[in-house]
């Protein structure tokens, strides 16, 4: 089974889903036991990057990515001038996402060492 959640997710979202296991194959195979499950997913948005870091903490890149919901927002808010993030290792962004930033400022990723 997979559960690939939709855009628009709040935080937290919970919802949840039956599971009816098979004794045999009367009914179609139904007719054991079943079993719910409760799904939280706990995502944020918008994300605000205020730090160039990239150690996974809060207010950096790679931590807005992992944590943001689908759909939702990234926005810049970096200390005036140029600034540059150098990543330690691949960010890849596998969601809808929106990514914003100041328009006078220039904002730069860098892939570091990155393969």
């Amino acid at each position: 089974m997979k559960f690939t959640p939709g855009n628009n997710l709040t935080d937290p979202t919970v919802f949840g889903f039956d599971v009816q296991t098979s004794l045999n194959s009367t009914n179609g195979g139904i007719g054991g036991g079943t079993a719910h499950a409760a799904i939280s997913v706990n995502c944020l948005s918008p994300q605000v990057i205020t730090s160039t870091l990239d150690d996974g903490s809060a207010g950096m890149l790679r931590y807005a990515v992992m944590n943001l919901c689908p759909g939702g927002t990234i926005t810049f808010n970096l200390p005036t001038g140029p600034q540059t993030i150098t990543l330690a290792s691949t960010v890849s962004i596998n969601k809808d996402a929106t990514i914003t930033g100041p328009a006078n400022q220039s904002i730069a990723i860098n892939r570091g060492s990155c393969p």
